[in-house]
């Protein structure tokens, strides 16, 4: 009884169940229908990255400084909406959803233990190390947004941030490690300088001992039968003439000088090269923080060299260059041009999606506005 009474309040209601349920959705369609549609593209570098580098690569591109410059230039180039959503996203997935970084093969994951391939004929140790050692020889660039226009800025904009901006990194990083080594070096000839310095005092104070003696002869001997080498001054060399004697200590003289003389111009050489490589330093710590790229940097090291007069200076700072170019060498994409592909828009399955859960609610509605009035009738 209940089942047909709950039958004919929804039959009483059908119109204005399919025009609640029918009228929302159809406008809900046409939104969707006639809203801008999502494109996508992608961007291919063939890069050979292990485990290690590809983290740093994307820390440095979700970092927070790269993020802001992206969205700096997008604004400036006319993508305002897709700077919006790159400023607003919350999580690396809404970051994701608009730019992800891929590699071919994946590499191994080691907290949910995909793909992960063991061999009984080595040890834990050496598996870990072949898991590790693992390569990737193919980054790809997943990027998504709308209007088509936008899409095509941003491709722009990220293909500059990933061939020009972000090499800078790694320029930047290697100068660091040639100043840290140069400064190394530097410190190492100067404690040797000193100690040659040192043994070259003691060898002077003991000639002049020597020379002090009485009875030395005047002249050197000529055509003597010894046969002197430099390590003759770690033997007992009192038994020998005092003649010889002072000759082995002219000799040392000599041979220390001449290495305290090749301390001395490679602490200089040393020095020009940290100073050369303080210039560059600071040039990319001062320009780092905006969207500086390769070739405005290569054209500084060419202008820097230019300026600079010492020889050696010159061939550091063409070496260096010669390392620059490298950088954007190995940042070439597969192909110069990349296919916008529009996104579905979903809008049928959108539209009956909306009519069927608001037909539902209807429904439920309507019964429960058909049970309230049936328990009304029954009370007394």
């Amino acid at each position: 009884m209940e089942l047909i009474l709950l039958l004919r309040a929804w039959w009483r209601s059908k119109w204005l169940l399919f025009l609640g349920a029918g009228l929302p959705a159809l406008v809900l369609g046409a939104i969707s229908y006639f809203s801008p549609r999502t494109y996508r593209c992608h961007l291919s570098y063939p890069m050979t990255l292990n485990a290690v580098q590809l983290k740093k690569l994307t820390e440095r591109f979700y970092s927070a400084t790269n993020l802001t410059n992206l969205a700096v230039s997008l604004r400036k180039a006319g993508a305002a909406q897709t700077a919006a959503l790159l400023e607003g996203a919350e999580s690396q997935g809404d970051l994701r959803g608009i730019v992800d970084i891929q590699v071919t093969p994946s590499y191994v994951d080691f907290d949910r233990r995909e793909n992960l391939k063991l061999s009984l004929e080595r040890s834990w140790a050496e598996n870990v190390e072949k898991l590790e050692s693992l390569e990737a020889h193919l980054l790809t660039i997943h990027l998504k947004t709308s209007p088509r226009e936008e899409l095509q800025i941003l491709l722009a904009q990220v293909r500059y941030n990933m061939e020009q901006h972000l090499p800078l990194h790694e320029v930047q990083d290697t100068v660091r490690t040639e100043l840290f080594n140069i400064n190394n070096e530097l410190a190492d000839q100067k404690r040797n300088r000193i100690y040659v310095l040192q043994k070259l005092e003691g060898s002077r104070s003991v000639l002049a001992e020597l020379q002090e003696i009485p009875g030395k002869k005047a002249a050197k001997p000529s055509g003597s039968e010894f046969t002197l080498s430099f390590s003759d001054l770690e033997k007992d060399s009192r038994y020998l003439p005092l003649d010889l004697q002072i000759q082995i200590q002219e000799a040392e003289i000599a041979r220390l000088k001449a290495i305290g003389d090749d301390h001395r111009r490679k602490q200089e050489q040393l020095a020009r090269e940290a100073a050369v490589m303080l210039i560059l330093r600071d040039h990319l710590k001062a320009e780092m923080a905006d969207n500086y790229g390769l070739e405005a940097y290569t054209r500084y090291v060419t202008e820097l060299r230019d300026q600079t007069s010492e020889p050696h200076s010159r061939e550091l700072l063409d070496a260096h260059y010669l390392k620059t170019a490298n950088y954007s060498l190995g940042r070439l994409p597969l192909t110069s041009g990349s296919r916008l592909v529009p996104l579905a828009r979903g809008t049928i399955r959108l539209t009956l999606m909306s009519f069927c859960v608001l037909m539902m609610a209807g429904l439920l509605i309507i019964s429960l506005r058909a049970w309230i009035i049936s328990q009304d009738d029954r009370a007394p």
